[in-house]
Formats: C-alpha cells, structure tokens, sequence
C-alpha cells in the first residue's frame, strides 16, 4: 500500500489517489482499514517530498 501512495505521489495517474482511498474504506474494516489508509497517504507524501521541483 505503501508504494500504491508512491506511484500516486511521483506520477500523474488516470485516477486521483481519492478513489483508493474510499476502496481501501469500502473493503477493510476498522484498525485494517485505519493502517491501510496511514500506509497509502505516508508513502504519497514521501513522494511527494522526493519529486523534482519544476523549473
């Protein structure tokens, strides 16, 4: 989940990272989901933080 975040982080996708994040609510309950959720959005920010800025 950790690398789905990335890819939605580094590179531009189809489908906005808000479409995984309400499967992962849809489909895990609870703690599951909770970690999941923590897991997508720690790896998109450390995307994010890793990018090269635009010149």
């Amino acid at each position: 989940v950790v690398v789905v975040g990335m890819l939605f982080g580094y590179y531009s996708m189809p489908f906005g990272i808000e479409h995984v994040e309400e499967t992962i609510k849809e489909t895990m309950k609870g703690e599951l989901a909770e970690l999941n959720l923590k897991a997508l959005k720690m790896g998109y920010n450390q995307a994010i933080s890793a990018r090269p800025s635009a010149v």
